[in-house]
């Protein structure tokens, strides 16, 4: 496959990707038109694919793929930023008193996750088993 990217402002030379992951396995079919998709996707094919798109864009282009994912961990890692991510994230939901809790339980890697795709009631259960919140 030939890859064609143009552009009036040059090559292109750094891209920034997020591999999908464990936010596709949100999807449902009840909610897949709210959040824009027309069926519900298969999270191993989608991942294929996305590493097909990029080893593409690195190959044609020679453009540098930076991973959202893992420029979030780096992110994170300053204790700082993450409590301060975590509860502008988690105030959406009227939940920012759970930022503690996740600077405790989650791991960098696990926060960024959480940032990404969210975090369910039983998933945080798994970490916090006496947690007393939602259904």
């Amino acid at each position: 496959m030939k890859l064609r990217l143009y552009s009036e402002f040059g090559t292109l030379q750094a891209v920034l990707m997020h591999r999908p992951a464990r936010e596709i396995d949100r999807l449902t079919p009840y909610n897949k038109e709210y959040l824009l998709f027309e069926d519900v996707p298969y999270l191993e094919a989608m991942q294929q694919e996305h590493d097909v798109f990029t080893d593409l864009i690195k190959q044609t282009t020679g453009a540098t793929v930076y991973r959202l994912h893992e420029l979030l961990v780096q992110v994170l890692a300053d204790e700082n930023t993450r409590q301060q991510m975590l509860q502008a994230h988690l105030a959406r939901s009227g939940q920012q008193h759970l930022s503690n809790l996740f600077m405790e339980r989650l791991s960098t890697a696990e926060c960024a996750v959480a940032l990404t795709a969210g975090i369910k009631v039983h998933e945080l259960r798994r970490k916090v088993p006496h947690l007393n919140v939602g259904s």
